[in-house]
């Protein structure tokens, strides 16, 4: 199966303030209170029995000391589907954790790390984080931890080589050397940072519009509906056209119900044609808090597929088989940061810019030939052994391109130098790693197919099918 190279780590969860009334009703007068002071990625996904570290933190607000221990300790508890999470860290299959610190004062800051255990049935979970202070619920308005979890089962290993090596494409060609087993079960769901939100930024849809937090509906909006939205302190504000303003406490999360999204705000036009502006997306379009940053950020949440056709890495009109070899690169590239989970703090999978230009919607309109290669090679990735590798490529070179060793160190063996005469006396543009663009069109052009082109510039790579 395609390797999940992730390690659990410690990850400060969403949690969502609904509109609703305190979860305990009581006395408040003699009852400890709280406010839950961290919120950050609505997304959490596992595989299977994957271990997953997670961090609570909450402000003591009451009068009384919280303690880890004695007498009366305070208690972290989950309400929903928490005991579908039980690890064997846990304290009983009720409690999993205790207070980190020995003791946190009223005004102070009290931290609860749990340790998770992904069940064996997929599916989105919504578990509810709860405090006791002994035989007390500690008052704090109710709030639910959207867990969305995503378990992507890896199908069993391919047969032999000899009876699954060739498969259909999706134009109804046959493609020769790739194995019809895909490892995935299902087309993953990519997450792309598309840009710093350090203003306001309006949003709307061309069809109705719902917005969410939480993993709660909020409610939904008329077509054209302009949504103004806005983060500070770990909060997300969103104003409507009639001057109605709310505010929450996670993620805000906005899906066009039958169309794409618009950021009317978004300046992002061509450098040949001012008056094209890509500020169309598809999927989801969250307001998103990356503490690693102390940002905000608009992450577009989309299948991989429409991802791919949303890229501005190519231009109409270039030979179909290096678009295909293009399309494979591109889709391993994403795959394979879609499972390390680490180039951005797990916030985000890719962004927008450095790792590959993604324009969105208008590509997409734009780039129909590309759209084609991304359709005629689904799924397909560059693969070695299990292993999804890693597919960077560039402009040209100047008649060889670079080993990774020779820019960033380390040793990757598919990325060794190769020679590209088709390149040759030309500058160098780009990094040097990996694939040559212009070298790939030349080899097209004199009749390569996409699999001689890609293990030409990957040295030892395999072709695989991740998913239909």
């Amino acid at each position: 199966m395609l390797t999940h190279r992730s390690n659990a780590f410690w990850f400060i969860v969403t949690l969502a303030i609904l509109w609703s009334a305190p979860l305990f009703v009581t006395n408040a007068a003699v009852q400890p209170t709280a406010l839950v002071t961290n919120a950050g990625a609505s997304v959490i996904r596992l595989l299977p029995e994957q271990e997953k570290k997670l961090a609570f933190q909450f402000l003591n607000t009451g009068t009384t000391t919280w303690r880890a221990s004695g007498a009366t300790p305070i208690r972290f508890r989950f309400k929903g589907y928490g005991a579908s999470f039980y690890h064997a860290s846990w304290i009983s299959q009720e409690i999993p954790t205790r207070l980190s610190e020995t003791a946190v004062k009223p005004g102070e800051v009290g931290t609860f790390m749990v340790t998770v255990q992904a069940p064996p049935a997929e599916g989105h979970y919504l578990i509810a984080p709860y405090l006791i202070l002994g035989q007390k619920n500690v008052l704090h308005d109710r709030i639910e931890l959207d867990m969305q979890v995503e378990i992507l089962r890896p199908k069993p290993a391919p047969q032999p080589a000899s009876s699954v090596n060739e498969t259909t494409s999706a134009s109804g060609g046959i493609i020769a050397g790739i194995s019809t087993a895909p490892l995935l079960d299902r087309e993953p769901t990519i997450r792309v940072g598309l840009f710093v939100a350090d203003a306001p930024i309006t949003i709307a849809a061309e069809s109705v519009m719902s917005i969410a937090s939480g993993g709660m509906l909020l409610e939904t909006v008329g077509p054209g509906t302009l949504v103004t939205i806005s983060g500070n302190s770990a909060r997300f504000t969103y104003t409507l056209p009639n001057g109605v303003t709310r505010e929450t406490h996670a993620s805000l999360r906005f899906e066009a119900l039958g169309g794409v999204l618009d950021i009317p705000s978004l300046e992002q036009r061509a450098e040949w044609n001012k008056k094209i502006n890509d500020n169309r997306f598809r999927g989801i379009l969250e307001l998103y808090y990356a503490d690693n940053t102390q940002r905000y950020w608009i992450v577009n949440e989309l299948s991989m597929e429409q991802y791919l056709k949303g890229l501005a890495e190519t231009s109409q009109g270039a030979p179909p088989e290096y678009h295909k070899a293009l399309a494979i690169a591109t889709r391993t590239y994403a795959l394979y940061h879609w499972y390390a989970k680490n180039k951005h703090g797990g916030h985000f999978d890719v962004d927008a810019k450095y790792d590959q230009v993604y324009r969105g919607y208008g590509a997409e309109q734009r780039l129909t030939d590309f759209g084609k290669a991304i359709e005629a090679t689904r799924g397909i990735v560059a693969t070695i052994g299990e292993d999804v590798v890693v597919t960077p490529y560039f402009s040209q070179s100047d008649g060889r391109t670079r080993a990774w060793s020779e820019v960033w160190g380390g040793n990757k063996p598919h990325l060794v130098s190769v020679s590209v005469p088709w390149d040759q006396g030309r500058a160098l543009y780009g990094h040097g790693v990996g694939m040559s663009s212009m070298g790939a069109a030349s080899m097209a052009r004199e009749g390569k197919t996409f699999e001689e082109i890609l293990k030409y510039f990957y040295t030892g790579i395999t072709l695989r099918k991740a998913y239909e």
